[in-house]
């Protein structure tokens, strides 16, 4: 089973020029790029509490120490995060529109998910996150996201708790399809061979919506990693939910001679796991089962791991399986530095625990003195100089070459198409009135996310730009796509760095777009990015 994402097409119409680069470079044919970059400058956001598990503060440079692979490295960048921080200013003509947001702390997206979460449980879960948002504090910066069969953004970053609650009542939680089938009745009609026929096939059926809701759930998660890549600050993921299963087959009632197609989830687990670390993002995960569905105190390290025992149906332990997907959240926070909030019917008091815990935080980055860039995962570990206290952070990064071969992108007409924007690239879109309907669109990129090549004395580059108009129906109105390559002076390329690569269209919005949104990728490096604008921002 896939998420609900269509994909468009390039279709060039009249009401788009061609587009220029505004700087002192020359315009190419567009060329096959065969290389991508990592960043080498590693940064690490560091979570330090005491035995009571209240924020360790005060810490300088020296207090830490950074292990790659179990060699120290030299810290290059430290700075600490608190709530006293006051926010870069925010621009103030309305015109204006960009995907990322300004460095100010931390910034957290609660993610309400009744794809995974049963009605009764998701009725009352709802009814504790509307409380927890109805007090959200001044200085709180949260986004409100719905998973049901596609991911949804209810509400972006704001302070204004009575716009999140009004968002979130929008948001029924009403039962879906895939998590009602995942946990069907067996059946009993007096005749053996009959339920074992009916059995079998309910049994396959809930396997089979079993592996579509992990892979919608996983790719969700990638999706949220994507769109806060590229924001400064400490990122949190708050992650509402009854279940994510790790396996099928383990700590499960099955039917005798049922054996599941796919064993376990470990690679959508990972997945997830390691886009949200690369992302620097921490996941919080909140169970929203009620109390008294596991009947005891939940601790990872004592709950079964699947490859141990693989339970026959001779022995039904139903309620062993919520324990198997609180593992699996417990995974997922462990290795982006976050924490699970289990067994516990104070579900608004998780949410502000888990935002709180991000309150005050320390950055580190360093240059890695290795020079295995092969492409693995390589484990990051940070120590403190202080007794009883407790350190979390991303368990580490994937070591991707300068001269590693690109793999194949995604296209940029799919990222245009994702439920959110994507972040790893930044833009900002500034729309300049023409007259009538239409505008004059520059488009800023963060040209820290892409890779430029000196030849000849100068920096050359390619970058994909990609513009759509959507109507009331998700349909495209009109789309236009190019590729641009560059060659910019040693002078426009030192402004770049310092201001952006600008980028400037002239854009007609058709009378039935209701969205316009602009998407750009740079192909040296993969990196993408989108914004997206209503069209009821930009015609008064």
């Amino acid at each position: 089973m896939q998420a609900q994402i269509r994909h468009a097409w390039y279709t060039p119409v009249s009401n788009m020029r061609t587009l220029l680069i505004v700087a002192a470079g020359t315009i190419l044919a567009a060329q096959t790029p065969i290389f991508r970059a990592s960043t080498r400058l590693i940064q690490v956001s560091v979570i330090v509490t005491d035995h009571r598990g209240d924020p360790v503060t005060g810490l300088n440079q020296d207090d830490f120490t950074v292990f790659d692979q179990g060699r120290r490295q030299k810290i290059v960048f430290f700075s600490e995060q608190s709530p006293g921080q006051e926010p870069a200013a925010a621009q103030g003509d309305k015109l204006a529109f960009a995907n990322r947001l300004p460095a100010a702390g931390s910034a957290t997206v609660v993610l309400f998910d009744r794809l995974n979460t049963r009605l009764s449980e998701a009725a009352f879960a709802r009814a504790r996150v509307a409380k927890f948002l109805d007090g959200v504090r001044p200085d709180d910066r949260i986004a409100l996201y719905g998973l049901s069969t596609d991911l949804i953004v209810l509400h972006d970053f704001t302070e204004d708790p009575a716009e999140l609650v009004r968002a979130l009542n929008l948001f029924h939680p009403v039962q879906s399809q895939e998590n009602a089938i995942t946990t069907f009745e067996e059946s009993n009609t007096g005749h053996p061979g009959m339920d074992w026929f009916e059995n079998k096939g309910d049994q396959k059926a809930s396997d089979t919506e079993m592996i579509g809701r992990v892979e919608i759930t996983s790719r969700a998660l990638v999706a949220i990693a994507n769109h806060l890549a590229g924001m400064p600050g400490r990122k949190n993921l708050v992650w509402v939910s009854g279940s994510f299963p790790i396996s099928i087959g383990y700590l499960q009632k099955r039917i005798m001679g049922a054996r599941p197609e796919k064993d376990t989830f470990d690679g959508e687990v990972q997945m997830a796991a390691r886009a949200l670390s690369n992302a620097n993002v921490a996941i919080y995960p909140v169970d929203a089962h009620v109390l008294g569905t596991l009947g005891g105190a939940y601790d990872a390290r004592l709950a079964p791991k699947p490859g141990l025992a693989q339970l026959q149906n001779t022995i039904p332990m139903p309620e062993m399986q919520p324990i198997a997907e609180l593992g699996t959240m417990d995974t997922l926070a462990e290795e982006t530095g976050g924490r699970v909030f289990a067994h516990t019917n104070d579900i608004e008091g998780a949410v502000r625990k888990a935002i709180d815990d991000s309150r005050f935080s320390y950055t580190l980055a360093y240059y890695p003195d290795h020079d295995q860039w092969d492409g693995r995962f390589r484990e990051i570990k940070v120590k403190v100089g202080r007794a009883g206290v407790e350190v979390r952070h991303r368990r580490g990064y994937l070591a991707v070459a300068e001269t590693a071969p690109a793999p194949a992108p995604v296209a940029l007409s799919e990222v245009i198409r994702r439920p959110i924007e994507s972040g790893e690239l930044g833009i900002t879109v500034q729309l300049d009135p023409l007259g009538g309907r239409r505008f004059k669109v520059h488009l800023t990129l963060d040209t820290s996310a892409m890779r430029f090549e000196q030849k000849d004395g100068r920096w050359d580059g390619q970058v994909e730009v990609l513009f759509v108009q959507l109507g009331r129906d998700d349909n495209d109105v009109a789309s236009y796509g190019q590729t641009l390559t560059f060659r910019l002076s040693p002078q426009t390329h030192m402004s770049a760095t310092r201001d952006g690569l600008k980028i400037s269209a002239t854009e007609t919005i058709e009378e039935h777009a209701t969205e316009l949104r602009v998407a750009a990728r740079d192909q040296g490096t993969g990196a993408a990015g989108s914004v997206y604008i209503p069209v009821t921002r930009i015609l008064r």
